[in-house]
């Protein structure tokens, strides 16, 4: 019996000593592969890293400095800043126009931006190698708005989903839930269409309804609205932005196509504006020709771009 027992004993410990350095040599092999082996699970957990395409890899990283994503303005013009690529040329795109634009040795770029009263999409398109990168936010232009508001004045928009006597909840585009307090007696409601703006009382405000509530954020993320406009929300738009090598000239159009073969035509019109170089020098739509490359800007429809702005960079 002893001796059996003796044979169970020693049968253990070599057991345990073969686990132990099978153990060791897992771990010495993922260690030489950046890979963590749970102590308590023996849970090896590989996390793969997304696979970039070359031209992914070459796309230039671009930061918007100013305005911030739903800043309240107060004037129908505004500094739009920002950072990117050396040398690279952008597109600046507004509800009210089109600016395009090369930044400086430093990638620092600074471009005065038109704005329509309301709410504003501005769209910002960097240019590298033929690759295009597309960012965007949204302001509030508002000059009827105080500033005196003891704060920097932010915008909550999006559909209404509760509604108390002195607060709203609001769902945003992302599907964020945001708190507004507000005081239906002293803040002002507007209702605005594509036409008119009109005054509004806080009865006006219903669940399901779109609206945009100016204000200063405090505690906890919640917004004091002083101003409440009823009015749709811009979820897309049509503007773009492309550039691409000219194929063929007419009277009429300019075929352009860009990187990835797809061919976009451009008609003159009254408003359209055509510059080349880097002084932005004006030529005439007759002007472009075959092999130049452009980068165009205006409104999509299928493939036929209703440009405000194109612009010769070879």
């Amino acid at each position: 019996m002893r001796k059996e027992l003796l044979v169970a004993i020693c049968a253990g410990i070599l057991f345990g000593v073969l686990a132990a350095f099978g153990i060791w040599k897992t771990n010495k092999n993922l260690d030489a592969q950046g890979i963590t082996l749970s102590p308590t699970l023996a849970i090896v957990k590989i996390t793969a890293s997304p696979t970039l395409t070359p031209d992914q890899k070459n796309m230039p990283s671009t930061i918007i400095l100013s305005p911030e994503d739903l800043d309240v303005l107060f004037t129908n013009t505004t500094p739009f800043s920002g950072k990117t690529s050396a040398n690279a040329w952008i597109s600046i795109s507004s509800d009210a126009e089109d600016s395009i634009i090369k930044t400086h040795e430093d990638g620092l770029f600074q471009q005065s931006v038109s704005l329509i009263s309301g709410i504003n999409k501005i769209i910002l398109t960097t240019f590298d190698q033929g690759i295009s990168k597309e960012q965007s936010i949204i302001t509030v232009n508002s000059p009827a708005f105080s500033q005196n508001t003891g704060g920097k004045v932010k915008s909550y928009m999006g559909i209404v989903t509760d509604k108390t006597e002195n607060s709203l909840q609001i769902k945003d585009s992302k599907g964020t839930i945001l708190l507004v307090s507000i005081d239906p007696k002293s803040a002002a409601i507007v209702k605005v269409t594509d036409t008119t703006t009109k005054d509004a009382t806080y009865a006006d405000i219903g669940i399901g309804d779109s609206i945009a509530t100016l204000g200063v954020v405090g505690a906890s993320d919640v917004l004091d609205a002083k101003r409440v406009l009823i009015t749709a929300i811009p979820a897309s738009t049509k503007r773009k932005a492309f550039m691409g090598k000219i194929t063929d000239t007419t009277k009429k159009a300019v075929i352009f196509k860009v990187k990835d073969g797809t061919q976009y035509s451009i008609a003159p019109t009254k408003s359209l504006v055509v510059t080349e170089g880097d002084t932005l020098e004006k030529v005439n739509f007759s002007d472009l020709e075959p092999d130049q490359t452009i980068i165009a800007t205006g409104t999509l429809d299928g493939t036929d771009l209703t440009a405000r702005r194109v612009q010769v960079v070879e």
